[in-house]
């Protein structure tokens, strides 16, 4: 939208525009694209796994402290795709959010309940002027004890919906129409196709074969339902099948 164009509306959070838009939130959008990675959620049939591009902008960095990927409690994860420093300050709140749960109701928090809080919490940054909206889109999984494995995904303007595969970030419609094809007949895929899944939508998208250096993979699986990032051999493994079966 240009300046001269808009009236001024795109200078506050909490006014809309004639057309019915918030173009603040929609700029909140557009920096979680702006940030170039593309992330990608499948859940199975007894497991959840998140996959996103690593990627390290300094060869001074340490590796190792470059990650999207972040425990919430021992079993529930939750992958930013968007500002990192956004994300974690999200994350330490939620964090602290899921203590308080399990201090004052004696269980761990369920997955649909962290992501109603993150959802309602982004919701409200939309109506208040010293606010801005959080540049992160948050995917969260777990396995719930009652529905199973379970994804969800949170946006900058409150949105929160269970999906059986999603994406976001810089390439997300073109993920969502590859897994629309790939999830046509409700399939139930096992561990190992629901993570092959997931890193092969990614290479389609991005048309490119990751090293496992390139790439963070985070699942949960129902008969281990602690939320795990795999190492960079078990993605090798991961990466080798699905160049054999292709």
């Amino acid at each position: 939208m240009s300046r001269g164009s808009g009236g001024g509306y795109d200078r506050h959070i909490t006014i809309f525009s004639p057309e019915g838009r918030l173009y603040q939130v929609e700029y909140a959008f557009k920096a979680v694209k702006a940030v170039r990675i593309t992330s990608i959620g499948v859940r199975g049939r007894d497991s959840v796994c998140v996959v996103t591009q690593k990627k390290v902008p300094d060869k001074l960095l340490d590796q190792t402290s470059v990650s999207h990927l972040f425990p919430i409690t021992k079993y529930l994860g939750l992958l930013a795709t968007g500002s990192t420093a956004d994300a974690r300050t999200l994350v330490q709140q939620a964090r602290n959010e899921a203590a308080e749960f399990r201090f004052r109701y004696g269980y761990e928090m369920p997955v649909d309940v962290l992501g109603r809080w993150i959802a309602d919490k982004s919701q409200v940054y939309t109506q208040h002027a010293y606010m801005r909206p959080l540049g992160v889109v948050a995917m969260i999984l777990g396995i719930d004890e009652e529905k199973g494995p379970q994804l969800f995904k949170c946006d900058p303007a409150g949105h929160f919906f269970g999906h059986k595969a999603t994406s976001a970030g810089s390439k997300e419609q073109e993920a969502i129409n590859f897994l629309e094809k790939k999830m046509k007949n409700d399939p139930a895929f096992s561990y190992e196709e629901t993570v092959q899944t997931a890193i092969s939508a990614l290479q389609s998208v991005l048309q490119e074969d990751f090293k496992a250096s390139e790439i963070e993979v985070g699942v949960v699986r129902s008969e281990d339902p602690s939320f795990r990032v795999l190492s960079t051999e078990e993605i090798d493994e991961h990466l080798t099948a699905i160049s054999e079966r292709d």
